[in-house]
């Protein structure tokens, strides 16, 4: 009896291994530009280490490359696909050198269509608000059902308080919800 149970087994884990993965592309950044782009000496404002490529790879193949700046050569990016089946990318970034404070985050969104990237969103995402002190956004994506991304932003003022009042550069709402639609 235990031989017959393999039997039927045996057909269905065949089956199972034989189909194709369904993997999710994938972002990786990467230090330089495209061997077929040259770094001038005015490129990342004169910032060769802030040259960075941003490279979306499906199912192991490289799809769409872009080149882009960011402070010190850091950044992130992931992407995501909507209930749509609509693909974005998400690169977080910065910009400004000096002390810390001088350095703005950014949060850029694009759709990638074909091989291109067309930007739908830029948001900042941390700022200086006083000498010690940055306004800051977390944030969470959600997948509505109808399709595209919905961003919620929750912002804080952190660090210590400035003596002087900088209310210009602090937001009045703290807490946002961008809808990018498909």
């Amino acid at each position: 009896m235990p031989r017959l149970g393999w039997l039927f087994a045996l057909p269905f884990v065949s089956l199972t291994v034989s189909l194709p993965a369904k993997a999710a592309p994938q972002a990786t950044i990467q230090s330089g530009w495209p061997s077929y782009m040259r770094l001038n000496s005015e490129a990342c404002d004169n910032f060769s280490g802030d040259a960075l490529t941003l490279t979306v790879v499906d199912h192991g193949k490289p799809v769409a490359k872009n080149p882009f700046c960011s402070t010190n050569g850091r950044a992130s990016g992931h992407v995501v696909t909507d209930k749509s089946g609509k693909t974005f990318v998400l690169v977080e970034y910065s910009k400004g050198h000096g002390a810390g404070q001088a350095v703005v985050t950014y949060l850029e969104i694009d759709r990638l269509q074909k091989s291109e990237f067309l930007e739908i969103l830029r948001v900042p995402l941390s700022w200086a608000t006083g000498v010690d002190q940055r306004f800051t956004y977390s944030y969470e994506i959600e997948l509505p059902a109808s399709g595209g991304i919905r961003i919620h932003l929750k912002g804080q003022n952190l660090g210590q308080p400035s003596p002087v009042d900088l209310d210009c550069c602090v937001p009045d709402t703290r807490n946002l919800t961008i809808d990018i639609s498909r």
